[in-house]
């Protein structure tokens, strides 16, 4: 096999703390398609050939930083806080989890959603300006062969609009473990949700937004917005769960979000998720792995124009049933960004990387 031609979404690092022993490199494997339970290879599990790229270039960039984070997520379970060393590497890690959200299997797949529904949106335009007939271009689609590229740079990029928010770090004291799955990052917003405004709430500049990341089977982080909920039972950093139903109901997290796969470390605990799932199966048809299309008038710059705008299905779970979890009544009930100054910081970056982008096409003669 070439050199990096495996290339990994979900790092193995990560997948070694839910591997069935430390030493062993099988983890346990439950498919909600298909629903049946498996154990695969850490190697070879949540990977694919040449899924960022053929050198391996980007590959062995992001094992770098992997490998930084890796020892902080180990620091962090070890000492049962979260600290960090510096601005750097609390810098790092943020980046890492915004990245991990964005370089997924499932965010490929919506990246190229997301690029046809446009395509389609502009093919009438299309027809009439350029002369192609509509038969011919309905018969089109976009395709990209590296499509998790556009999310994975933005998501890396986003590091820094979710440095305002808190976060604590949850230990699991019950008999049942944390489970993760093939998109771990979850970012959810329970306070919109429970209103019923899922659109335009879960972005990670979103008031309101929930992010959660287990690290472990016994170990969780929660990223919060201070301004809309208020976390009880903390102790520095540190949240001790001892309800398993509270353990059932961040897992559920996992199981409606998750793209084909969950990952746990027990197996032991194959038919009470296999029950779990099928409570949930309703939510996962709600949320659905396809984006919602709309075009709306909005104000652009103090002009009103017609604009596109994309968001997954409604569904409700309440994570308000969290014992050490409460939304906060007198909390801002319009959706908006919380921090618009890191709005600002983010555009910055991204403006400067699009100009590198676009002066290396020119360079290659491809503009």
């Amino acid at each position: 096999m070439a050199e990096n031609k495996r290339q990994h979404f979900i790092p193995q690092f990560y997948l070694r703390y839910f591997s069935l022993n430390k030493e062993d490199k099988q983890v346990c494997i439950y498919n909600l398609d298909r629903e049946k339970y498996f154990e695969g290879n850490i190697k070879t599990i949540c990977s694919k050939d040449y899924f960022y790229d053929k050198d391996g270039q980007l590959e062995k960039t992001l094992s770098l930083m992997e490998g930084a984070v890796s020892k902080t997520i180990g620091k962090i379970i070890e000492s049962e806080t979260i600290k960090f060393e510096g601005a750097e590497e609390f810098s790092r890690f943020l980046s890492f989890v915004c990245m991990q959200y964005g370089r997924t299997k499932l965010q490929g797949e919506i990246n190229t959603q997301i690029a046809n529904k446009i395509f389609d949106y502009y093919k009438p335009r299309i027809s009439k300006e350029k002369g192609i007939d509509m038969e011919t271009l309905k018969a089109m689609k976009m395709k990209h062969p590296h499509p998790v590229l556009h999310s994975l740079l933005y998501s890396l990029l986003s590091g820094v609009i979710i440095s305002d928010m808190n976060m604590v770090l949850l230990k699991n004291n019950t008999s049942i473990e944390f489970i993760t799955s093939d998109s771990p990052v979850i970012r959810f917003n329970p306070f919109f949700n429970k209103l019923k405004q899922n659109k335009q709430t879960g972005g990670f500049a979103q008031r309101g937004l929930i992010l959660y990341f287990p690290l472990t089977p016994r170990f969780a982080i929660m990223f919060f917005d201070n301004s809309y909920y208020l976390l009880k039972k903390l102790k520095n950093t540190l949240i001790n769960i001892n309800d398993k139903n509270e353990i059932r109901r961040l897992n559920g997290l996992q199981i409606i979000f998750c793209h084909e796969n969950i990952y746990f470390a027990n197996k032991n605990m194959v038919k009470d998720l296999e029950l779990q799932i099928k409570q949930l199966k309703q939510k996962r048809i709600e949320r659905g792995n396809t984006i919602k299309f709309e075009e709306i008038k909005a104000e652009v710059d103090g002009k009103l124009k017609e604009i596109v705008r994309f968001g997954s299905g409604y569904f409700q779970y309440n994570l308000d049933k969290l014992g050490f979890l409460k939304m906060k009544k007198d909390a801002i009930k319009e959706v908006g960004e919380r921090n618009p100054e890191r709005i600002r910081l983010f555009e910055k970056a991204t403006d400067e990387i699009n100009k590198e982008i676009k002066e290396k096409r020119k360079q290659m003669g491809l503009d």
